[in-house]
């Protein structure tokens, strides 16, 4: 596995006193670093106790973002499916004036929506107008 930026959610929200302890809300944990693989917490308040938390590293954005733009991708493609299939069963059953959309297709098109949002908020300040 590659060595990747891990930035807490604790950190994320300026509390680095909790994501250096040893217990959190589930129990006992290991401070400051990634419980799958062991990558340490980026953040600067891990150097000195004193500092703020501070903002995700731009590489972490960046990647972040990437793979953001690829998972909404996939539910675009996935969500385009959803709707082919929903207008085929109402053609086969002779209901085109009346398409029945499945749950998934509502779930996947939150899904599109909630990433249209999120990656409208974290564009670059020289993306942010256009």
């Amino acid at each position: 596995m590659t060595a990747h930026h891990y930035l807490s959610t604790a950190c994320l929200h300026g509390d680095g006193a909790y994501c250096r302890s040893h217990t959190g809300q589930s129990g006992l944990k290991t401070p400051a670093q990634c419980k799958f693989c062991a990558v340490p917490c980026v953040c600067a308040c891990h150097l000195n106790p004193e500092s703020p938390c501070s903002a995700p590293p731009e590489p972490l954005v960046a990647d972040l973002r990437r793979e953001m733009d690829k998972a909404l991708g996939v539910l675009l493609e996935a969500g385009e499916y959803l709707t082919l299939h929903a207008q085929m069963n109402a053609a086969l059953h002779c209901a085109s004036d009346r398409v029945m959309y499945s749950p998934l297709h509502a779930k996947v098109t939150a899904a599109i929506h909630a990433l249209h949002t999120t990656l409208d908020r974290a564009a670059p300040a020289d993306e942010a107008g256009d």
